[in-house]
C-alpha cells in the first residue's frame, strides 16, 4: 500500500531497529535511566526528522494531508520532550514512563490515519483546498510585488532631436556650434 516515493514507513523501522541495537548494546551499562533517556532521545528525535521531512514533501505536492501530518509531527515531539524530561530524572518509574510514553506514541500513530480518513470528507476536503490555494496565491502576490521594479523614463529619439533643432534656432549664428556641443552634453 506504499505511496510513489514513500520512504516514511521503512525509515520508522530503520529508526526502531538502530535503537534497540543501541539499547542491547549498552545493556551492561551501570546507569540504565541514562541509557533509556539516550535512547528515547534518539527515537524521539529520528521519528520527528522521518515524519517532519514527509511533511515537507506534503506541502510541496500540494497535499491536504500535510496538515495530519504536522499536527502528528508536533505531537510526537511534544511527547518526546515529555518523556525524555522524565527518565532522566526518576530512576524509579521508567518502565512506568517509557509504558506511558509507546502507548501515546501508538495512540498518536493510530491517529494519524484517522485523521486523514477524516480530511477526505467533501466539505473538510475543498475547505483544505482553498486554505493551500489562498496561501499559494498570497505567496506568488509577494513573489511579483518583489519582481516589479520601477521603470526609468525613456527619452524619445524625436524629443532629442526637437530639443536641439530649438536650441539651434535660438542661438545666434557664432553660436551654433556652441549651442550643439550643449545639447549633446
Amino acid at each position: 500500500n506504499r505511496r510513489p516515493n514513500n520512504y516514511e514507513f521503512l525509515l520508522f523501522g530503520l529508526i526502531n531497529v538502530i535503537v534497540g541495537s543501541f539499547v542491547i548494546v549498552n545493556l551492561s551499562y551501570p546507569e540504565s535511566g541514562f541509557i533509556l533517556g539516550n535512547a528515547v532521545l534518539i527515537y524521539s528525535i529520528a521519528n520527528v526528522l522521518n515524519k517532519g521531512y514527509h511533511t515537507k514533501r506534503l506541502l510541496e505536492m500540494k497535499d491536504i494531508n500535510v496538515y495530519t501530518k504536522l499536527a502528528i509531527t508536533i505531537l510526537a515531539a511534544l511527547l518526546g520532550l515529555l518523556i525524555i524530561f522524565n527518565l532522566y530524572q526518576n530512576n524509579i518509574f521508567q518502565s512506568l514512563v517509557l509504558g506511558y510514553y509507546f502507548m501515546t506514541f501508538g495512540l498518536i500513530s493510530l491517529l494519524e490515519p484517522l485523521l486523514m480518513i477524516v480530511m477526505k470528507s467533501p466539505k473538510v476536503e475543498a475547505y483544505l483546498v482553498n486554505l493551500l490555494e489562498d496561501e499559494e496565491v498570497t505567496e506568488k502576490k509577494e513573489i511579483k510585488l518583489k519582481e516589479v521594479k520601477p521603470k526609468k523614463p525613456q527619452v524619445k529619439k524625436e524629443e532629442v532631436k526637437d530639443k536641439e533643432k530649438k536650441a539651434v534656432a535660438k542661438a545666434t549664428p557664432k553660436a551654433k556650434p556652441k549651442a550643439k556641443k550643449e545639447v549633446k552634453k
